[in-house]
Order: C-alpha cells, then sequence, then structure tokens
C-alpha cells in the first residue's frame, strides 16, 4: 500500500494532466474519490496521511530552494562589506 501511495503522489507531481484532475477536489475526502481508481488498497486515512507527508516534503524542498549556500551568502556578505568600505573611504 506504501508503495502504491508513494507511485501515486510521484505521478501527481510529475504528470500535469493527472494532477490537474485532482486539483478540483474541494476536500480531502473527494481527492481520495477521485484517487480510488488508482490506489483501490489504500483507507482514506492512509491516502490523507499520505497528503500529508507530500505536503511536508514539498514545502521542505521549497524551503531548501530559497536557503542561500554559505558560498552564496559569503558573496552576498562581502557585496555588502565593499560597499560599506567604499562609503567610508
Amino acid at each position: 500500500m506504501e508503495r502504491d501511495l508513494e507511485l501515486f503522489f510521484e505521478r501527481l507531481l510529475t504528470d500535469s494532466d493527472f494532477r490537474d484532475k485532482f486539483l478540483t477536489a474541494k476536500t480531502a475526502y473527494e481527492g481520495y474519490e477521485l484517487a480510488k481508481e488508482y490506489i483501490p488498497n489504500v483507507s482514506f486515512d492512509e491516502f490523507r496521511e499520505g497528503v500529508l507527508i507530500a505536503d511536508k516534503r514539498i514545502k521542505e524542498e521549497k524551503q531548501k530552494s530559497r536557503e542561500l549556500s554559505f558560498s552564496e551568502f559569503q558573496d552576498v556578505s562581502g557585496g555588502v562589506e565593499t560597499l560599506i568600505k567604499s562609503w567610508n573611504s
């Protein structure tokens, strides 16, 4: 069952036509009703838990993409330091 959910959510992330079908759902249960044909052995509670896990992973990935690497941070802070030095000279 867990593997079925993984494959289902992976497909949602990678197949825009497939995803668009599920974007019409207004509630988790409506989403589950649409998904049942693809994950017949998964209960609503398992589906809902899978949605929560997928949402958490997506948010974590978005957060990672917003964070500067150490090198990028040094570039930015070095630019500020150079600017401040030029103001003080």
